[in-house]
């Protein structure tokens, strides 16, 4: 079953981040770095949540194939 505690999912959203971060432009890298409260910072946020939720939820339902008793 899938792990759904703080802990799990904060790395879920590291990995995300790091993964969509380094995908970006070195401008857009900077950019974020340097105004975190910044238009791109906000963007890639948005991003790295769709994408750590999205992975929360194929794990469960993975989880949920898995364990079906029938």
């Amino acid at each position: 079953m899938t792990d759904t505690t703080a802990s799990s999912m904060s790395a879920l959203y590291e990995k995300a981040w790091t993964k969509l971060f380094d995908k970006k432009p070195k401008c857009i890298q900077n950019c974020i770095i340097e105004e975190p409260n910044g238009r791109e910072a906000n963007d890639l946020a948005h991003e790295v949540a769709k994408l750590a939720e999205k992975w929360d939820y194929e794990q469960a339902e993975e989880d949920w194939d898995n364990n079906v008793p029938f």
